[in-house]
């Protein structure tokens, strides 16, 4: 009898520690389970903190960008409000000097006319008034060209360009060759007066900081939009001071009008190899222009 009470004890504890031992693999599992999902869930939870200090670097950084992009656009209103300034004081005076003082004197010598006794002294007034008058509508064609070229928009933008090049050789000694087919509609459109006055104000960088005589404008259409190419031979750039920025008002402006459209501004220069700028205007822009004007 105690023989088998020892052998059911026998059993008994043979399965107890069968039980236990799979009950302690099984509890080793879970543990090893858990583990990995604590090394998983703890690399998930550094990536997704890696990704947020990547986001709030982002965003600072763009936050950074946005500070110094609206700090540009007030310095550009700024410089805007300040350019129209000297250009109306600059045509005020171009009045009152070069036309006031002509029809002053113009005044002066139909008086003298009046008093004048002697043909031969009124024939000679005569001449004299109608040679300022003649300066006069010269001054007068010559301001209207500077303020806003009829032939712009009278014959193109080909047109235009042929008569800025004549501008820039007489009064600044540059050079400036020009290729534009005529691609473009002859039409009233302030995307013309935009294209031509970028123009005008690369054209003018050259003559302030290329230190060179010759320059080129190419005009082209391609399927992406209408290409205005000004190239130089002068000085060039480095590239660590080609950021729009350094250029100061001119550059970023410009920009700034073309991107308003849709388009882009590109600068390829290196020291000793000039400067080309290209500016594209997409083609849509001119379309939908053109059709308000026929409308």
């Amino acid at each position: 009898k105690d023989g088998g009470n020892l052998w059911e004890v026998s059993v008994w504890l043979a399965r107890e520690v069968e039980q236990r031992g799979r009950a302690a693999a099984s509890l080793r599992a879970i543990s090893r389970r858990l583990e990995k999902l604590v090394q998983d869930r703890t690399l998930e939870l550094r990536e997704i903190n890696r990704q947020l200090t990547d986001e709030i670097r982002e965003r600072q950084q763009y936050a950074k960008k946005l500070e110094k992009y609206q700090q540009r656009l007030r310095s550009i209103s700024s410089e805007m409000m300040a350019m129209e300034e000297r250009q109306r004081r600059q045509i005020a005076i171009d009045l009152h000097d070069r036309i006031g003082q002509s029809l002053s004197v113009s005044r002066m010598a139909l008086d003298s006319i009046l008093e004048a006794e002697d043909i031969a002294e009124v024939r000679r007034q005569v001449v004299r008034v109608s040679d300022i008058l003649e300066q006069t509508l010269q001054d007068t064609r010559t301001l209207t060209f500077e303020l806003c070229p009829p032939v712009l928009h009278e014959l193109g933008l080909g047109a235009a360009l042929e008569w800025l090049s004549e501008v820039m050789a007489e009064r600044y000694s540059l050079d400036v060759e020009v290729q534009c087919p005529p691609i473009l509609p002859v039409m009233n459109s302030p995307l013309l007066s935009l294209v031509f006055r970028s123009t005008r104000e690369l054209l003018m960088n050259v003559v302030r900081h290329a230190r060179t005589d010759r320059a080129r404008v190419d005009v082209w259409r391609e399927e992406d939009g209408l290409r205005i190419r000004v190239q130089d031979w002068g000085e060039g750039m480095a590239k660590d001071v080609m950021e729009i920025d350094s250029h100061g008002f001119g550059l970023f402006s410009i920009q700034e009008r073309v991107i308003n459209l849709g388009g882009s501004m590109e600068i390829d220069s290196a020291p000793g190899r000039g400067t080309t700028i290209t500016l594209v205007v997409p083609v849509s822009n001119w379309q939908e222009e053109n059709d308000k004007e026929v409308a």
